[in-house]
């Protein structure tokens, strides 16, 4: 028997997912379609997910006005870095936009499908709701408490201190760096946990494809230095990430040949 499915994806973002598998069958780490679904959707990031194969999306996407590191055909779509802020770190994956005070304006801002109609929410840091052409990927919304009468004030200030604390740079119980950077042809890639426990640690080209796995396993807490060789890649930007538990941090490294 044949299970199939095709589901509709409208403004999502999928990112940061990690398959460290080596298995021909674990591909997909963002979105995965087996033999005999499909996925159809508009409006959607897909970018910064890691596996060793097909690391975006495997299977067929039929996908429209959508931001994928790994190449979509279909109207509007394009591959450019979304700009997340604190890229590609970040756990609510907002999209840099001057307007809301950031030096760059994301590619997927006003970048939908002009038909689609308005969601709810915004994807700004200051979460002033989406105007105008839609973004792509997920609105973030917030309860804004005029629902709660006389106290809507005091419980503003405090969801939106809880949310600016949550769209703080990632704990420094995990934190990671390289040096040098510019590099050619290795560069030392630092680790400081505050906590022991399960780390994985790769680096990926641009489309997110797993070029090393540096560390997989059990680690102490402290600092550890891994040594990352591309002797054997062409110049160009490698991202490295570092997942411990539900906390993931990452960077950049360019490599200059």
């Amino acid at each position: 028997m044949t299970l199939s499915c095709t589901p509709v994806l409208t403004n999502n973002t999928i990112a940061l997912n990690h398959c460290l598998s080596t298995s021909t069958t674990a591909q997909g780490a963002g979105i995965c379609a087996y033999s005999g679904s499909s996925c159809n959707g508009t409006n959607n990031i897909v970018y910064f997910n890691v596996a060793t194969l097909n690391p975006q999306y495997t299977g067929v996407l039929n996908f429209t006005y959508s931001c994928c590191s790994q190449a979509l055909s279909g109207t509007g779509n394009f591959t450019s870095n979304p700009l997340f802020i604190n890229d590609p770190g970040s756990s609510y994956c907002m999209l840099s936009q001057t307007a809301s005070g950031q030096s760059s304006q994301s590619p997927c801002v006003d970048a939908g499908n002009p038909a689609s109609a308005m969601p709810a929410g915004s994807t700004r840091t200051d979460f002033v709701p989406d105007q105008g052409a839609v973004d792509l990927g997920y609105h973030w919304t917030v309860p804004f408490s005029s629902w709660f009468g006389e106290w809507g004030d005091l419980l503003l200030e405090e969801e939106l201190g809880q949310i600016a604390s949550q769209m703080m740079p990632v704990s420094m119980d995990l934190n990671v760096w390289n040096y040098p950077n510019p590099f050619n042809p290795t560069t030392t890639i630092n680790l400081s946990l505050n906590e022991s426990g399960e780390v994985e640690l790769v680096v990926t080209d641009v489309t997110g494809r797993i070029v090393s796995v540096l560390h997989n396993g059990y680690l102490q807490s402290g600092i550890h230095q891994f040594q990352f060789s591309g002797e054997n890649l062409a110049t160009g930007i490698y991202f490295y990430q570092a997942k411990l538990g539900e906390k993931i941090v990452a960077g950049r490294a360019l490599l200059v040949k």
